[in-house]
């Protein structure tokens, strides 16, 4: 345990004097345990709802829908998001993180830190990661300690509920499924009937746990739960899903794929989504 923290010690004042070289690489990815690998999945850009271009598979089923389905007895259409995990990589120490800057400016620099190659599955994915990162509505942590920083100035609480969607093994890739139980966790001010604020986490392909996180206004957080059949067994289960609720989308562009595949236009109706793999929903306790 000792020799851990001393490494990563070590890296972050390697980083932070600007005396990390391009042959510190292999080390470095050893020592913290990172996935510097060419060769990994490329992640999906599908939750930038505000301007184009959308990278987004508007065929995946259940992926919106309107709020309206969120009633007990509906039965929908569903996709399991743990069916094809991504590759396990662990969080930053946090003083490594700190001397971190993942932006658009230092993209060179992260692709030299990781040894990675040009044009590489990996490389679009950290462009992906640093593009999204240099959002001004977006922050990105790298650390189990950064994020509860972010999220307690966030919400302006240190009283949070983390919600994620953790399903059991057995299920198919794609499954139809009747809604038994709905549950709404996120909070409404009495005084306004305002949402209060939420926080969501996405998490990205890169080669340490990196999640980009940005505020929910007006949103609704719900748990679902859902009556479905292991695949495996053919006995019935109950499987729990996060859904986020957008109440005000006026502000949202019209071409976005939720409004083509809904029928509806910004500011007309809620659209809501499920918070699936590894995303994280952050609402005050």
């Amino acid at each position: 345990m000792q020799a851990a923290v001393m490494s990563s010690h070590y890296w972050a004042n390697k980083i932070k004097d600007g005396s990390f070289e391009s042959t510190d690489a292999a080390s470095f990815c050893s020592d913290l345990r990172l996935l510097c690998k060419d060769d990994v999945p490329i992640a999906d850009s599908s939750f930038d709802f505000y301007e184009p271009p959308y990278v987004l598979d508007i065929s995946s089923r259940g992926r919106f829908f309107p709020a309206t389905l969120l009633v007990e007895g509906t039965t929908l259409a569903m996709a399991n998001p743990s069916y094809a995990p991504a590759p396990a990589r662990p969080f930053l120490p946090y003083s490594v993180s700190q001397q971190l800057k993942i932006n658009t400016q230092s993209l060179p620099e992260l692709k030299k830190m990781f040894g990675i190659r040009d044009g590489s599955n990996m490389a679009i994915n950290l462009q992906k990661a640093a593009t999204t990162c240099s959002a001004p509505d977006h922050t990105c942590v790298s650390s189990i300690k950064s994020m509860h920083e972010l999220i307690v100035s966030k919400l302006g609480t240190s009283s949070v509920r983390m919600l994620q969607t953790i399903l059991p093994q057995g299920l198919a890739s794609t499954f139809n499924a009747t809604i038994a139980r709905v549950d709404k966790i996120s909070k409404t001010r009495p005084e306004t009937g305002d949402e209060e604020p939420n926080v969501s986490c996405h998490s990205t392909m890169f080669p340490f746990q990196l999640y980009s996180c940005h505020s929910l206004p007006n949103t609704q957080i719900f748990t679902v739960g859902f009556d479905t059949v292991d695949h495996t067994d053919g006995k019935s289960i109950l499987v729990d899903y996060v859904a986020a609720c957008h109440v005000d989308t006026s502000t949202w562009n019209a071409d976005f794929p939720a409004f083509k595949e809904l029928g509806m236009q910004p500011g007309k109706g809620a659209v809501c989504h499920w918070i699936g793999g590894l995303d994280i929903a952050w609402v005050r306790e």
